[in-house]
């Protein structure tokens, strides 16, 4: 082999090296760029979620502190804690869970007992 040909041998040898170094580099510089980039997506993505999430508890907030201020609620709140006041912790417990009991397995929405919680004051204060 002569010398002319070793050198394109040579020659070619490391312009193809080059080529894939430069390859190579340009493939992790890409990568890197695209990891950033989705990062960025990321983070506004979980920013926008947190302001959604921030102001829907805000409203909910402010809905249950309306609802808790309501007098009609607060009346009728005393009036139950009394009327379940006058029971020991056994007997309380066992006429809720017969009341929840009887509220699950009501299928009549028109039914007087289902009414009577969802036709009264504090429903419609709600």
């Amino acid at each position: 082999m002569g010398i002319s040909k070793k050198l394109a041998l040579f020659i070619f040898v490391v312009s193809v090296l080059f080529l894939v170094i430069a390859l190579i580099y340009n493939h992790s510089q890409a990568r890197k760029i695209s990891l950033i980039n989705e990062t960025y997506s990321i983070r506004d993505s979980a920013d926008n979620i947190a302001q959604f999430v921030s102001k829907l508890l805000t409203e909910k907030a402010q809905r249950a502190l309306s609802i808790a201020q309501s007098s009609v609620i607060s009346e009728e709140l005393i009036k139950r804690n009394e009327f379940l006041g006058g029971m020991d912790d056994q007997a309380r417990v066992k006429k809720i869970d017969s009341l929840d009991n009887l509220w699950v397995e009501t299928k009549d929405e028109n039914d007087p007992f289902i009414q009577g919680y969802l036709d009264n004051p504090v429903a419609d204060s709600a």
